[in-house]
């Protein structure tokens, strides 16, 4: 049986996901890096996975009520990260708060996935919004944390949602169901 690769994402909006759009606008335009585009927004990755299409159709009709159960979680931006010299990133913080949303959407889709991606599992979870996927050369990363260090990077943003997205065989995701985070009471 065919499997599929889904994930699950948080999209940012306002200020947090304005301000990335015109990282990645800095990025593609002098440093040619815009792998990052397979996202259509901002977006923090909480987990994926490898599904079959019957378990796949069974997570879509459930993803709404268990996004009712998870709440709002916030985050705050002041630093940039790196992976080697090809991939930059923002981190995220506090990480125990959405800590804590990694696991419950790492358990959920344990149910439903033979697989799970082992970058996101919670003990190996580093929250972060991509800024730059694996595109920039030695010179152009060196250029772009140059180009960032003297940006403010200070940003903070209440995150409500929880998406459930599949990747495409050409690498662009599609969003299967968006869930609203609720506050209790």
């Amino acid at each position: 049986m065919d499997k599929e690769l889904i994930t699950v994402i948080s999209f940012l909006d306002g200020e947090v996901g304005t301000r990335v759009r015109e990282y990645w606008d800095i990025l593609d335009k002098e440093m040619g890096a815009s792998a990052v585009r397979i996202f259509d927004q901002p977006s923090i990755t909480l987990q994926g996975g490898l599904i079959d299409q019957e378990n796949l159709s069974v997570l879509t009709q459930n993803f709404q009520r268990f996004g009712e159960k998870v709440k709002p979680y916030t985050i705050e931006i002041s630093e940039l990260g790196s992976i080697e010299e090809h991939s930059i990133y923002l981190k995220v913080q506090p990480p125990d708060e959405i800590r804590a949303v990694n696991i419950v959407v790492n358990t959920f889709l344990g149910i439903f996935c033979s697989e799970l991606m082992g970058d996101y599992a919670p003990e190996s979870f580093i929250p972060h919004v991509p800024l730059a996927l694996n595109d920039l050369s030695p010179a152009t990363f060196h250029r772009a944390m140059d180009r960032f260090s003297g940006m403010p990077l200070l940003l903070s943003q209440t995150v409500t949602n929880l998406c459930l997205m599949k990747f495409e065989e050409d690498g662009h995701l599609t969003l299967l169901k968006r869930a609203e985070l609720k506050s209790p009471g």
